[in-house]
């Protein structure tokens, strides 16, 4: 209920390859995107079995808590698409 987990998924390992290279999906990348401090982005990881990058970030506010709007967490991708 603290954390929030994006997990970005490739399609083949040319593509996953390619996002790992560009060295873009970084904490301060995260940071910038969720307007957070960066002590806040808990990690930044590759996967290659899945073809994932996973980035954990803090919440700020804890899942189901007074005033938090999105207790699974599944509305959070849209700053990703910029």
């Amino acid at each position: 209920p603290f954390e929030l987990t994006f997990d970005m998924i490739f399609k083949d390992d040319q593509s996953f390859d390619l996002a790992v290279k560009s060295g873009v999906f970084t904490p301060q990348l995260f940071a910038e995107l969720y307007k957070i401090p960066v002590e806040k982005v808990l990690g930044v990881i590759e996967y290659p079995p899945a073809r994932a990058i996973k980035a954990t970030i803090a919440r700020i506010r804890p899942a189901g808590s007074l005033g938090e709007t999105d207790v699974y967490g599944a509305q959070q991708h849209a700053p990703l698409l910029t």
